[in-house]
């Protein structure tokens, strides 16, 4: 009986170490795990970005709604003026049209 004893204390004094260790290396791998996952959304904000920039360069003064909409979609909201003009809401940015409904002003979206 007391042979087993001292098998299972020996066990238990090799099993804990090892169990530790296993524990660190979980630790490392979770925490490699989570800098990848913040370099990913980096990353994926830095393609957003320069995919938003794009296309605010492509447009042209008295650009008509129709080749705006093709280029950005439908706007987030519409104001419309007594005179006829429009304003275009795109997230945090705005586009103004004239009573043709050509491009006359926008603002580049705001960065976050």
């Amino acid at each position: 009986m007391r042979a087993k004893s001292i098998h299972i204390i020996i066990l238990i004094l090799i099993i804990i170490p090892c169990l530790k260790g296993q524990n660190n290396i979980f630790k490392d791998l979770e925490n490699r795990v989570k800098q990848l996952e913040e370099k990913v959304f980096d990353l994926e904000q830095k393609s957003i970005d320069t995919l938003i920039e794009s296309r605010w360069h492509k447009l042209k003064k008295n650009m008509k709604k129709k080749d705006v909409q093709s280029t950005f979609g439908f706007p987030d909201r519409i104001g419309k003026f007594t005179y006829g003009g429009e304003l275009w809401g795109f997230s945090n940015a705005i586009l103004r049209f004239d009573k043709n409904g050509s491009l006359e002003y926008w603002t580049k979206p705001l960065r976050n």
